[in-house]
C-alpha cells in the first residue's frame, strides 16, 4: 500500500478506519477545512445584483465561529452535499440553492436564479469549482433577505470581503468567461 505523503507506516489505515465511521451527516468545521484543503470541492453561488451599469451586490456575513474566515463577507453560496445527488427532482443544484435561502439570506429568492457558468477558485479554504447563478433586480427593495449591499467599485477597498468572490462577480458581469481559463 502506498503511504500518504508525510504519514508514517500505519497512519493511512488509522485515518481510513476513523473516516469510515462517518454516517453521512454533518462534518465538523475543522475536519471539513482539512479535507477541503486536500481536494477541490464544488458549490453554488448566487450573485444578487442591482443596477448592472453601476453594480451593487448583496454580501452575507460568514459565521462568527468559522475557523478561517470569521465574520468575513461573501456572496450567498453553499457547497454540494452527497444528499443533493439523491433528490427526487433529480437536480442536485437545488440542494445548495435551497440551503442558501434558508441558511444564508433567510428569505426566498426575489426571482428565479439564472445559471451563468463555472468559476474556478483557490484560497485559504482550498480549491473549488462553483456553479454561478445571477439574480438581476431592477429594484433592490425586492430583496427581502439579510446582507449588505456593496457597490462593485468599493469591493476592493473593503478588507472584510473575501476577495476571491470577485471572480464570481466578474463571470456574471461578462468580464471573464469559461474559455478565458483554458
Amino acid at each position: 500500500m502506498q503511504i500518504t505523503d508525510g504519514f508514517n507506516p500505519g497512519d493511512d489505515e488509522i485515518v481510513i478506519s476513523i473516516l469510515k465511521k462517518w454516517s453521512g451527516g454533518q462534518i465538523g468545521n475543522e475536519l471539513f477545512y482539512t479535507i477541503a484543503g486536500m481536494m477541490p470541492t464544488t458549490g453554488v453561488v448566487v450573485v444578487i445584483i442591482h443596477n448592472p451599469s453601476d453594480p451593487e451586490i448583496i454580501f452575507v456575513t460568514r459565521p462568527s465561529d468559522d475557523p478561517l474566515l470569521k465574520s468575513q463577507l461573501n456572496l450567498p453560496g453553499k457547497l454540494f452535499l452527497n444528499a443533493d445527488f439523491n433528490r427526487s427532482d433529480k437536480f442536485p443544484a437545488n440542494g445548495p440553492l435551497e440551503r442558501i435561502t434558508k441558511d444564508e439570506i433567510e428569505s426566498d429568492f426575489p426571482k428565479k436564479p439564472e445559471y451563468v457558468g463555472v468559476s474556478l477558485n483557490s484560497d485559504t479554504r482550498g480549491s473549488w469549482a462553483v456553479l454561478v447563478y445571477i439574480i438581476e433586480l431592477e429594484n433592490k427593495s425586492l430583496y427581502r433577505g439579510v446582507g449588505e449591499w456593496i457597490k462593485m467599485s468599493k469591493i476592493s477597498d473593503r478588507k472584510d470581503i473575501i476577495q476571491t468572490e470577485v471572480n464570481h462577480i466578474n463571470l456574471v458581469l461578462g468580464k471573464i468567461n469559461c474559455t478565458d481559463i483554458l
